[in-house]
C-alpha cells in the first residue's frame, strides 16, 4: 500500500522530473484584465468555465487499496460516481495552478461563492480572517478575505504548504511567525487509507527527484510560479483537514453494437452497424488525500491534466498531466447550474439571503421559498421593507421585530387574520397570561 502511494505522489511529478538542481518555475503571466489568463478556446468562456461537462469514473486501484469510510471502494458514493457531472474550471496557468485550483474550490466548498481572477477585484468576504504577518514590523495584522485576490490565496496556501514540511532549524525558533504558521512539527501527515509520513520522510521523496536537500527544496517552493505537486496536496490535506480528490485524464471508447431491424421477405440485407462514437473523456481518480479520516468534511476536487486541454482529441493528451484546474462535481438530479452563481458579495443587494458570509441564492421575483423563509414570514407583517441587518438576511425575513420584542400595547390593525395567524395569536395570548401567573 505505501508503495503504491509513493507510485502516485511520483506521478504527480512525473512531468517536471527532468529538471536538477532547480524544480520547474514559469517565470511569465498573463494580465487578466487584459485577456484571459489562459489560452483562448472557444470552450471556455471569460470566467475561465468549461461549457462540456464531463463524468467521473473511479480508478483501477481502489480495489485493492481498500481506503473504507465514504468514499471506499464499496461506498455508495463510490458506485454513482460514474452517473457524476463536474463543471469544469480553468485557472491561469503562472506555475501556481495548483494553488489557484485549490483556492477555487476551496472558496466554492466553504462560502458557496465564486472567486474572480480578475486581478484589481477582491475576493468575497467571509466571516474567517487570516493572521498575516508583517516582515518588517513582526507585528499581525487582520486581514479579511475581501481584501485577498485569487494570488493572495494561493501565496498563503503555498506558504502554508512548504511550513508543514519545513523541518525544523535552530533559527526558525528565535523567528516569530504568523498564527497560521504555527503547528506542532512532531506529527506525522496523514495520506489516506491508513497511511501515515513523517514530514521528513515525505519531503525526501520530492528531494530525491532534484538531488535538493530539505532546506534548498521549500526555499524554492516559497519562490512565486514555482510548480508545485503531490506532497504540497498532503501538507495542505492535513493543515485544512479537508480530504483533496486528485483526477486525471482518460480516454473512453464506446462499445459498438448492432441494430436488428425486422426484415421483409425480399429483403437481403444485413443487419445494419451503427457508427462508432467517436472517444470522449473521462476524469478518472487518481487519489483521495485525506480519506476517510477527514471525510466529515466536504473534499476539494482538482483535475491533473493536459495544458492542452480541452483543444484536445481524446487519446491524444500527455501520459502525466503539467496543468492543475478546479473540479466542481454537480449532484445528480440537481437543477441548479454551478456556473451561474454570484462570484462575489459584491453581486449581492439587500434582498439577499446569506448563510456563512456566503450568497445562497439572489431574491428573484416569483422566486420558491424554502422551507424557513416561509416560515420566517409569518412572524412579521411589513414583507415590502428592503431595511434589513445580516441578522435578518441570515433567515430572510424581517425578525428582529419579533426577537427584541419588548412588552408593549400592540396595536390592532383591521386587517383579515388567516385561522393559521388566529390560532397562533391566541396560542402566544396563553402564554403570555401564564407568565402572568394566570391559571386555567
Amino acid at each position: 500500500m505505501k508503495y503504491n502511494l509513493h507510485i502516485i505522489i511520483f506521478s504527480l511529478f512525473s512531468f517536471i522530473a527532468y529538471a536538477k538542481k532547480s524544480i520547474p518555475q514559469s517565470k511569465h503571466s498573463i494580465l487578466y484584465h487584459t485577456h484571459p489568463a489562459w489560452n483562448h478556446s472557444p470552450q471556455i468562456d471569460s470566467h475561465g468555465f468549461l461549457s462540456k461537462k464531463y463524468k467521473l469514473h473511479p480508478g483501477k486501484w481502489e480495489r485493492d487499496a481498500r481506503i473504507g469510510g465514504k468514499y471506499g471502494f464499496k461506498s455508495k458514493h463510490t458506485k454513482q460516481l460514474k452517473d457524476t457531472e463536474v463543471v469544469i474550471r480553468q485557472v491561469p496557468g503562472d506555475g501556481n495552478c495548483l494553488f489557484h485550483s485549490l483556492s477555487t474550490a476551496l472558496s466554492w466548498v466553504e462560502d458557496r461563492v465564486h472567486l474572480d481572477f480578475d486581478e484589481s477585484f477582491k475576493g468575497s468576504k467571509v466571516k474567517k480572517k487570516h493572521k498575516l504577518w508583517n516582515h518588517d514590523s513582526h507585528d499581525e495584522q487582520d486581514i479579511t478575505c475581501e481584501e485577498l485576490d485569487l494570488h493572495a490565496r494561493s501565496k498563503i496556501l503555498r506558504e502554508i504548504a512548504v511550513d508543514m514540511l519545513k523541518p525544523n532549524c535552530a533559527e526558525e525558533m528565535n523567528v516569530r511567525k504568523p498564527r497560521f504558521l504555527r503547528r506542532k512539527r512532531k506529527r506525522s501527515l496523514f495520506l489516506q487509507g491508513s497511511e501515515f509520513l513523517r514530514p521528513e520522510e515525505l519531503l525526501s521523496v520530492a528531494c530525491s527527484q532534484y538531488d535538493l536537500t530539505g532546506e534548498e527544496y521549500c526555499e524554492q517552493m516559497l519562490q512565486d510560479g514555482v510548480w508545485g505537486g503531490g506532497i504540497e496536496i498532503v501538507a495542505l490535506v492535513n493543515y485544512l483537514k479537508r480530504p483533496i480528490h486528485v483526477f486525471e485524464l482518460m480516454t473512453m471508447y464506446p462499445k459498438q453494437r448492432t441494430k436488428k431491424r425486422k426484415r421483409s421477405r425480399n429483403d437481403d440485407d444485413e443487419d445494419e452497424l451503427h457508427e462508432p462514437s467517436p472517444p470522449e473523456f473521462r476524469l478518472r481518480r487518481m487519489a483521495t488525500f485525506g480519506s476517510p479520516k477527514y471525510d466529515y468534511k466536504e473534499p476539494l476536487h482538482i483535475l491533473s491534466a493536459d495544458c492542452r486541454f480541452p483543444d484536445l482529441v481524446p487519446g491524444q493528451q500527455a501520459s502525466a498531466g503539467n496543468h492543475f484546474m478546479a473540479i466542481f462535481p454537480q449532484k445528480k438530479g440537481s437543477r441548479k447550474c454551478i456556473k451561474n452563481q454570484p462570484f462575489s458579495m459584491s453581486d449581492s443587494n439587500p434582498g439577499v439571503r446569506v448563510r456563512s458570509g456566503g450568497v445562497v441564492r439572489p431574491a428573484r421575483e416569483n422566486s420558491t421559498f424554502s422551507r424557513r423563509d416561509v416560515l420566517a414570514r409569518y412572524f412579521y407583517k411589513e414583507k415590502e421593507d428592503k431595511s434589513m441587518n445580516p441578522l435578518e438576511n441570515l433567515f430572510g425575513g424581517k425578525l428582529s421585530c419579533f426577537l427584541n420584542r419588548k412588552e408593549e400595547e400592540v396595536v390592532e390593525k383591521d386587517v383579515e387574520v388567516s385561522p393559521f395567524d388566529q390560532i397562533r395569536n391566541w396560542c402566544m395570548n396563553k402564554c403570555n397570561d401564564l407568565k402572568a401567573g394566570f391559571q386555567y
